[in-house]
């Protein structure tokens, strides 16, 4: 269930996620399942593909068949990802629905650098735990590679 609020365009709602915080639609990075290449990028059918993208500074990124990432800026890697544009309120939620924001993972606004090179505002998904612990970053890379099988 998400709210509504008023958007600046006089006379308009906005739809808002269950926090009331968010909208429902922008700029999404992903960095795991939810790739094009990869069996999550279903939800993503009819967002447009940006690019590729990295995060502005290293996040840990923990690998182990799903990847997480921890909200510790400085720590971990540059994590490599692709931007979509969601602009369907509906997929939104449906996003938000499959990462179990805000209490699996916590839909969060971010900078990162699309092609490498251009500042864009995004969401990314952070993992909501906080027990994250430097050997947990022993089996990953910056980028998500699925373990096979997938």
């Amino acid at each position: 269930m998400s709210n509504t609020t008023d958007s600046p365009k006089k006379g308009t709602k906005v739809r808002m996620d269950v926090t009331g915080k968010l909208p429902m639609t922008g700029n999404v990075f992903v960095y795991g399942t939810l790739k094009r290449a990869y069996w999550n990028n279903r939800l993503l059918k009819g967002a447009k593909f940006i690019g590729e993208a990295i995060t502005t500074q290293p996040y840990p990124m923990v690998c182990g068949g799903i990847p997480y990432l921890f909200n510790i800026p400085g720590k971990g890697h540059v994590v490599q990802g692709e931007i979509f544009e969601v602009t369907d309120p509906e997929m939104m939620a449906n996003l938000d629905r499959l990462e179990s924001h805000p209490h699996g993972y916590i839909r969060t606004p971010l900078k990162v650098l699309l092609n490498g090179t251009t500042e864009t505002d995004v969401f990314v998904y952070f993992f909501s735990r906080s027990d994250f612990r430097d050997e947990m970053l022993k089996d990953c890379k910056p980028i998500y590679v699925p373990p096979h099988g997938y």
